[in-house]
């Protein structure tokens, strides 16, 4: 049986295991990718939300939250590099009950300070911008 040299083997064809993939192809590394289903990225990583995070759920400061940020800058800049196609829809979070408005108030004022542009919306134009075909 012939023999094959590699410098590494990366088991696993979805979101992690492709970066790690091309991270080492593109230092100059020999590099197999081993996937046991038939196409790339359908398994776990098919079953993502497709959103870019915005790191708002996490406490401020947090290394979560400073990942979150740092990770959602480097993904769009990489993907204006690269030509990905992509779309900045925003995040709408709706309160129901004055409680929940008061949290997302103090989420709001923590959130300014993560993501840079938040905005709290009336519930009546909240509805009528949800509703507007953003195609």
């Amino acid at each position: 049986m012939p023999s094959l040299e590699l410098d590494a083997v990366v088991i696993g064809g979805g979101v992690i295991g492709l970066a790690i993939a091309r991270a080492l192809a593109v230092s100059g590394r020999h590099v197999t990718l081993l996937e046991a289903e038939q196409q790339l990225g359908s398994h776990s990583s098919s079953r993502n939300s497709e959103v870019i995070h915005a790191g708002i759920y996490y406490a401020t400061g947090s290394l979560k939250a400073r990942m979150c940020v740092a990770g959602r800058d480097k993904l769009y800049e990489y993907c204006e590099r690269e030509g990905v196609s992509h779309r900045r829809l925003g995040k709408i979070i709706v309160a129901v009950f004055i409680t929940l408005f008061i949290g997302l108030s103090v989420t709001t004022g923590l959130g300014l300070m993560m993501v840079g542009s938040l905005n709290l919306l009336s519930i009546a134009f909240a509805v009528l911008f949800i509703g507007r075909d953003r195609s």
